[in-house]
């Protein structure tokens, strides 16, 4: 009795149906029977790269362990998590094309991270920069030496030697209005926008990709993808509205910065998440019409025109290719020679300040016209 309802492979396959795929076993057993060079070549291939990327990342973790403990050191080994991640989850899901929601999970959350990252890397140099070309007050023989301003005050007054600007008229929103935007000197209010609208995208990102686990998993097949396409669609819009705050930062600080290749720092983390953006809409139009149609592995019995398992497998492959491109670029965007003790610019302190600063008028004093109309205008922004 127990061996007439023990399932075939076949029927496993049959029972299991439904936009996730096969399981392991039936996913190796049927596409080795009908594609087997290809398949043992995009595991092979990917494991070996999947070694190579995470053999570069230990190589660049140990070099940078070797600097004195820091707060930029420990950022810098931050970055690193985000091309493992990438090549891993990708590689598992060439074992097994079910895994992808959970590949694009961790790639969503590690894209998020390194983004909030890569605005921390950037206000500290920003506070180290400012606060080297600070002046130092002088000494007086017998007497307290004058008190040192906040660290805010330092930042405003190192942007507003670089002019003002259009700050906010930058890609991806509001590039062609730049006539549209005042020029004007970015004060500690804009600073804390700034540091909102790229982190908003970690909230919404780890909430959204959670969620849409637990959708994809328990609701019904139809609905769940309605609800996808909203939440992709909100996931874009936060993406961009994080690459929008990057960018005014990164216009903001760009001369003042310009020693620290802060263009090559962007470039490497954004780079291949566009390109994994724009290759997934491709793949689907190349495998669509060059597919050979008698190959109905990762095809749903019944659905012969749901090729979305091809598309994730294929893409997932092109991805592991790509982070040896994504190291290598990491390894030069933080290299080792730029670390610096940097313990007292702590990124929460100096958020801080920058509320504090926004809330409360700046005082002037006797003797400091120029201050106070510096003041008067950031109240004004």
């Amino acid at each position: 009795m127990a061996e007439n309802v023990a399932p075939t492979p076949t029927s496993t396959y049959v029972d299991e149906r439904s936009s996730l795929g096969p399981r392991i076993g039936v996913f190796f057993h049927n596409c080795l029977q009908q594609d087997p060079h290809v398949f043992i070549f995009v595991w092979v291939v990917g494991g070996l790269v999947t070694a190579l990327v995470c053999g570069l990342a230990l190589q660049h973790a140990y070099r940078l362990s070797q600097k004195p403990v820091s707060l930029m050191r420990g950022y810098y080994l931050q970055c690193l998590i985000f091309p493992v991640t990438w090549c891993l989850s990708a590689y598992f899901t060439l074992l097994c094309p079910r895994t992808a929601l959970l590949a694009e999970l961790m790639q969503g959350i590690s894209e998020a991270s390194v983004i909030a990252n890569f605005s921390t890397i950037l206000f500290m140099i920003l506070c180290y920069e400012s606060n080297r070309s600070h002046p130092t007050p002088p000494e007086f023989n017998g007497l307290e030496s004058p008190k040192m301003p906040r660290m805010v005050d330092i930042i405003t007054e190192a942007l507003a030697k670089q002019g003002p600007k259009p700050h906010f008229a930058v890609p991806p929103f509001f590039c062609f209005f730049v006539s549209c935007f005042r020029q004007h000197d970015m004060g500690p209010k804009h600073l804390l926008r700034v540091s909102w609208l790229v982190r908003q995208y970690v909230y919404v990102m780890f909430g959204l990709s959670i969620f849409g686990m637990w959708v994809s998993m328990s609701w019904a097949a139809e609905s769940a993808e309605h609800l996808k396409l909203i939440m992709s669609g909100v996931l874009k819009v936060s993406g961009l509205t994080a690459v929008y705050g990057l960018f005014v930062l990164y216009k903001a600080t760009h001369d003042l910065l310009h020693e620290w290749n802060t263009t090559v720092k962007f470039f490497s983390i954004k780079f291949v998440i566009l390109l994994s953006m724009v290759q997934k809409r491709i793949l689907g139009l190349l495998i669509d019409k060059f597919r050979k149609k008698e190959n109905s592995c990762l095809i749903e019995p019944g659905h012969p025109d749901n090729l979305e398992q091809v598309v994730n497998l294929w893409c997932q492959f092109l991805i592991v290719l790509e982070t040896i491109l994504m190291i290598c670029l990491l390894r030069r965007a933080f290299p080792v020679e730029e670390l610096k003790d940097m313990d007292y610019l702590h990124i929460d302190l100096v958020e801080l300040e920058l509320a504090q600063s926004s809330r409360t008028p700046k005082m002037s004093t006797p003797g400091s016209d120029g201050d106070s109309e510096d003041s008067t205008s950031s109240a004004e922004d």
